[in-house]
């Protein structure tokens, strides 16, 4: 019964309260559901046909980054934002390792092995279903000892709240550290959300607003400013090589560079807390 006209309804209603991304999505989410629908003989037209995502707003790549002045503020920021332990270890760990925050939240402490400093990410956690070892550097392997120490039975590395006493653990929801990060960076006029952070400028920056998947990109820069080439940096951000033929006959190990990629990162970590 859906005809086009209704679902141009339904993707102009969500566009005009300002969110375009999301409109973006929803029509993604819809194209598939019919899709589905079609190749399954449950309908004969799919009312999404003709439909396109840029109708409704055009896709921007975030550029967004945090530079060594404002890793260096955050040393200062942090412990004055009201995080929890866990959640400050967190954001170092993801500076340092360049991982996504899905990808650490939902990591085991079976996959880590602090002697021979390495982090084992599954196909199954990861974005592209590709397996990924990261190489802890000293700083990672610190971040890693005090998340340990806050909660020491967990079998994940951020363990999320029980619902009872007696609940098996969870892992945390991969969306806590950005709402986080989100309330403390409203601003000095905005009003606090209910039963969130009072603290609504602690982690504002010179740069602008700022999400946990921008500490992914910062990683990055910072190997790209201390001399790591450009390939080896998508190795350690665990990307598939765009180039067919190159993913194909190219399979050489890299480890030692990028083990050296992750080593630099840390280093600039710690010298810039060791400024503040």
């Amino acid at each position: 019964e859906m005809r086009r006209i209704d679902i141009i309804k339904i993707l102009d209603m969500v566009k005009q309260r300002g969110v375009e991304v999301m409109t973006r999505n929803m029509l993604g989410d819809i194209r598939q559901m019919f899709n589905f629908a079609l190749l399954r003989d449950y309908i004969l037209i799919d009312p999404t046909f003709g439909l396109k995502r840029d109708t409704w707003g055009k896709k921007t790549e975030r550029d967004r980054f945090l530079d060594e002045d404002e890793i260096g503020m955050l040393v200062s920021k942090l412990p004055q934002s009201g995080l929890s332990t866990s959640s400050v270890s967190s954001i170092w760990l993801l500076l340092a390792t360049g991982c996504r925050v899905g990808e650490i939240s939902a990591t085991r402490w079976e996959y880590v092995d602090l002697d021979k400093g390495k982090l084992f990410l599954p196909a199954g956690s990861t974005k592209n279903r590709v397996a990924h070892t990261v190489f802890l550097s000293d700083f990672a392997k610190q971040q890693l000892l005090v998340l340990r120490a806050e909660e020491p039975d967990s079998p994940f590395i951020l363990p999320g709240r029980h619902s009872r006493p007696d609940a098996p653990w969870i892992s945390v929801c991969p969306k806590s550290l950005s709402k986080q990060l989100r309330d403390r960076q409203l601003g000095p006029e905005a009003k606090p959300m209910s039963n969130r952070s009072q603290q609504t400028s602690a982690l504002v920056l010179p740069g602008g607003r700022w999400t946990a998947h921008d500490l992914r990109r910062s990683c990055a820069t910072l190997m790209g400013q201390h001399g790591v080439a450009p390939h080896i940096i998508e190795r350690c951000l665990n990307h598939v090589d765009p180039n067919k033929m190159q993913r194909i006959y190219q399979r050489q190990s890299t480890h030692a560079e990028q083990k050296s990629a992750w080593e630099l990162v840390g280093r600039a970590l710690q010298s810039l807390q060791a400024r503040r």
